[in-house]
């Protein structure tokens, strides 16, 4: 037989041995393939063809690179190569193209067959099952594990893993790194005012604003809630103030969601490596800093410094020590007399929480009423509030003494908590007291968040018989088209302005167009921080009608108010 007929009897027993071979496979396998030592294709099954969309008379002579995708790498091949060389099966997952261009992953498992005397495979066979889907579905899982599905930003963390990845290369490099804790102030009211798919949209803005500032210089992330966080590395650091301060600039304008124009204020703190050498230190540390620049008012940055570990020990100690304060119930009120300018009556009071600590005394408000806002407690701290000044307007009733009216302060988390109403009413019924004689008094900053909202639930408070006052107004930015809505009865001038009369002339002219307003709008106006004679005698003249301050009385215990009362009344 000459060599030409020996070479086709080869071939064909070769085709007849891969036909046996694959059929002796079809009952169990998936996607086989079969190929010659030369890497060629000599069968695909079935399944191949379904997969893949190529038949056999396609494929046959052709080496598999024919599906490359071209998303892995010449080193991925190499390694399959030297396998399969070695004697050794090859098992990964290969990312192939199908005839139609449709991506695909295949599970697949290459193993060398019929080793000859010199030590070479004569052909090889794969087996494969697509996983195409567990693939997507795990890349799904991976990115919600890894990123804010709102912003689409790196979450906390992939976040912390970027940046100790980050911190290993300044190691090695010897370089620097600058991390930044970037707080929103007062996003918490868009959710309670706009509701939480308006947060999410303004959200998202956040996102793309911080975005254009920060580009490819920082790695930028949502931790959290209305917390954010970038750092930048190396020569990059240098850069990092003027990165701060564009981002301050950026959101002095307003942000458009719901018709309504939203400012946002922010704070932040900075971290440094390598004076901190952690990833979770350094996010510790910045967000230590922001707390405290957020502390000392809106659009600040704060560096970290080791001295702000022991405030955040304070605030945490605070804070455990509050909880404690209202299961023991050692807050107490103190009321500040109202008196009627025109009459000399003495009309109410303003409740005014204090927290009389067993060891400390009495705690300034400053220093814990933001705490309680803060960590929610406010809600729990407000209700006992309520219960203690009916109570007390009771009492001093029931002695014989005045008090037609009580005012409580409402801070934001109160005022748009849903179950205000229905706990207004039932201290009301469970006191026995009529509900004209509770005053709520509300910030003008508060209720111009969410101006349908405070509409909204300015209406359910009024449909309860409750006063309304807005609290400090002239601070903030009402317009008289929306408080001309509100079902309010007093207006309560702020005492800046009030302390600056009759001698600063702006001061008479704003507390003189307040004063006007409010009677053109038929409610009371209610001056604070009146405490002098010359103050009590130009609001005299300009038709005030309530005012209170330390020219009467600083803010007293129920006791010590009853004396007064009963001094004022003879």
């Amino acid at each position: 037989m000459d060599q030409r007929a020996l070479d086709q009897s080869t071939a064909t027993q070769d085709e007849v041995d891969s036909r046996l071979l694959a059929r002796a496979l079809e009952m169990g396998a998936g996607i086989v393939m079969i190929t010659d030592e030369l890497g060629r294709i000599q069968y695909v099954n079935r399944a191949f063809e379904e997969e893949t969309g190529y038949t056999l008379k396609e494929v046959k002579g052709r080496k598999p690179s024919m599906l490359k995708s071209g998303l892995q790498s010449p080193g991925f091949y190499q390694k399959l190569w030297r396998t399969l060389n070695a004697g050794d099966q090859f098992t990964d997952v290969l990312i192939n193209r199908k005839k139609d261009g449709t991506i695909y992953y295949e599970q697949k498992t290459i193993t060398p067959l019929f080793i000859d005397e010199a030590g070479q495979a004569q052909k090889f066979i794969s087996i494969g099952r697509d996983i195409t889907d567990q693939i997507v579905e795990q890349r799904r899982l991976t990115r919600f594990v890894s990123y804010d599905p709102v912003t689409e930003l790196p979450n906390r963390h992939l976040f912390s893993e970027r940046l100790s990845q980050a911190i290993v290369r300044q190691k090695r490099d010897a370089g620097s790194l600058a991390m930044v804790f970037l707080n929103l102030h007062r996003f918490r009211r868009i959710n309670e005012t706009l509701g939480y798919e308006a947060g999410d949209r303004v959200l998202k803005d956040v996102a793309q604003r911080l975005n254009s500032i920060l580009g490819e210089v920082a790695t930028l992330a949502r931790l959290s809630g209305d917390n954010f966080a970038f750092f930048v590395e190396g020569d990059q650091s240098a850069c990092l103030e003027g990165l701060m301060k564009s981002v301050i600039d950026a959101f002095r304008l307003p942000i458009y969601c719901c018709s309504e124009k939203i400012f946002l204020n922010v704070s932040m703190g900075v971290s440094l490596y390598p004076e901190c050498n952690t990833a979770d230190v350094l996010i510790k540390n910045a967000e230590t800093a922001m707390v405290k620049s957020k502390s000392t008012g809106v659009d600040q940055y704060r560096f970290y410094t080791s001295d702000l570990n022991m405030h955040n020990k304070y605030k945490l100690s605070m804070e455990a020590e509050l909880r404690r304060a209202i299961e023991k119930q050692e807050f107490e009120l103190h009321y500040q007399p109202q008196i009627d300018l025109a009459t000399k009556e003495l009309v109410g009071v303003e409740a005014l929480i204090r927290w009389n600590h067993p060891k400390r005394g009495m705690i300034p408000p400053n220093d814990f009423i933001p705490l309680l806002e803060e960590t929610s407690l406010i809600l729990q701290a407000g209700e006992w509030v309520f219960h203690q000044a009916c109570r007390d307007c009771i009492d001093i009733r029931s002695q014989g003494f005045p008090c037609n009216r009580v005012a409580v302060n409402l801070s934001a988390l109160q005022f748009y908590n849903e179950q205000l109403p229905r706990v207004i009413e039932s201290v009301l019924a469970e006191m026995k007291l009529e509900a004209c004689a509770l005053e709520l008094e509300i910030t003008e900053s508060v209720v111009m968040t969410g101006i349908q909202r405070a509409l909204d639930t300015l209406r359910g408070l009024a449909d309860l018989g409750v006063r309304l006052a807005v609290d400090d107004f002239g601070t903030g930015y009402s317009s008289l088209a929306y408080l001309k809505q509100f079902p309010v009865h007093v207006l309560k001038l702020a005492s800046p302005f009030v302390q600056g009369v009759p001698s600063d002339t702006r001061d008479v002219g704003i507390s003189r167009a307040i004063i006007a307003l409010a009677h053109n709008l038929d409610l009371e106006v209610v001056a604070e921080g009146v405490e002098s004679e010359e103050q009590v005698n130009f609001l005299a003249e300009e038709q005030c009608d309530i005012v209170q301050g330390y020219y009467f009385s600083r803010p007293l215990p129920k006791n010590q108010l009853i004396a007064f009362i009963d001094r004022w009344c003879k």
